[in-house]
C-alpha cells in the first residue's frame, strides 16, 4: 500500500502530553524558543497536538499549518493557555493535493518550524518541502530523526514502533540545494538545526 500522508495522519489517535517524555518536550521547546524572537511572525508546520506552542510565546503572529485538522480543538485549548501575548493565531489546513506548496508569499515569516515532522514526509517531497519552507521564511528551525548508521531515504526503519518514517541526510540535502545549514546539534538520534536560503 502506498503511503498517503493525509489519509495516514487522519486516522492517527491523539497522544496525551502525559504519555510523552517531558525532558524531550522541554529540549525541543528550548531549542525552538531560541529562534522565535519577540514580535516575530512565525509558522509551525505540522503542529500535531500543539505541545510545542509554548515555544512560540514571543511571536506576535503564529500560523499553524497542517494537512489534517484532527487536533484543532486541542490546539485551540492549549493556545488560550500558553499564547496570551500572541496577537494573532491562525490555523491553515492544506487541502490541496500538493502538500509542498505553501500559500504564503516569499519571506512572509521571520521563522518557520518543523518539529518531528520531516521524518514523515515522503522522499519524493522532502527537498521540495525544505526549499518551500525556506522560501516563505527568513529562517527555518528543524528537529528531526537522524541516524547516519541507518540507510538514508528508506521508510519504516523500525516498523514495530514507527510506520512511514524516513531517515534523511539533512546536511547533504542542504548542501546540494542551496540551503545554508547552521546551529547543528545531535542528541539521541535526533538532529536540531536551522537553515535558510543561501545568498545569491
Amino acid at each position: 500500500m502506498e503511503y498517503n500522508e493525509r489519509e495516514f495522519w487522519a486516522k492517527q489517535k491523539s497522544r496525551e502530553k502525559e504519555d510523552l517524555d517531558p525532558r524531550v518536550l522541554e529540549r525541543h521547546a528550548r531549542y525552538i524558543r531560541t529562534f522565535v524572537e519577540e514580535g516575530d511572525f512565525a509558522l509551525d508546520f505540522g503542529p500535531g497536538e500543539g505541545y510545542m506552542l509554548e515555544a512560540f510565546s514571543n511571536a506576535e503572529m503564529l500560523t499553524l499549518i497542517d494537512i489534517v485538522d484532527v487536533h484543532v480543538d486541542k490546539i485551540q485549548y492549549i493556545a488560550i493557555d500558553v499564547l496570551k501575548n500572541t496577537k494573532s493565531i491562525e490555523f491553515v489546513l492544506l487541502e490541496d493535493d500538493n502538500l509542498v506548496k505553501l500559500p504564503f508569499p516569499n519571506k512572509y515569516f521571520n521563522v518557520a518550524v518543523a518539529c518531528e515532522v520531516l521524518l514523515h514526509i515522503k522522499p519524493v517531497n522532502i527537498v521540495l518541502l525544505m526549499k518551500e519552507l525556506a522560501r516563505v521564511a527568513n529562517k527555518v528551525v528543524i528537529i528531526a530523526f537522524y541516524n547516519p548508521d541507518i540507510a538514508f531515504d528508506k521508510g519504516s526503519f523500525n516498523p514495530d514502533h514507527f510506520q512511514y518514517c524516513f531517515n534523511y541526510n539533512y546536511p547533504r540535502i542542504c548542501n546540494k540545494n542551496g540551503l545554508d545549514m547552521d546551529n547543528i546539534k545531535l542528541k539521541d538520534n535526533q538532529i536540531f538545526f536551522t537553515y535558510k536560503e543561501e545568498k545569491k
